[in-house]
């Protein structure tokens, strides 16, 4: 469970709203969007287009998209999977600097 207090330290934007289940939202969709930029940013390092990788791992291509664009909330597995089939480790998925980086490509 993530800790809102920490959250509000850690961001300065989060202090100026006074719901804090509202932070806990952000800072999930924040995950989803960087798990998608991480997911983007392996596969093409790898050379492969959605479909390839979805074929290649077993995943519906749409279900990609959908990761990748951070509108869907994959489970730990699928997160284990897609580290898997990229031969990466699952903490890569995760990487908020490369997230960031390649998000400014």
């Amino acid at each position: 469970m993530l800790d809102s207090d920490a959250l509000v330290q850690q961001n300065e934007t989060y202090k100026s709203w006074s719901n804090k289940s509202l932070w806990v939202i952000v800072a999930l969709m924040d995950v989803r969007k960087r798990i998608g930029w991480n997911l983007k940013r392996l596969r093409s390092a790898h050379n492969l287009t959605q479909e390839a990788f979805a074929t290649d791992s077993g995943f519906d291509r749409g279900y990609v998209s959908g990761i990748e664009r951070g509108v869907r909330n994959p489970s730990v597995l699928v997160l284990v999977r897609i580290a898997d089939a990229l031969n990466v480790d699952v903490v890569d998925l995760f990487d908020e600097d490369a997230a960031r980086a390649f998000s400014k490509e």
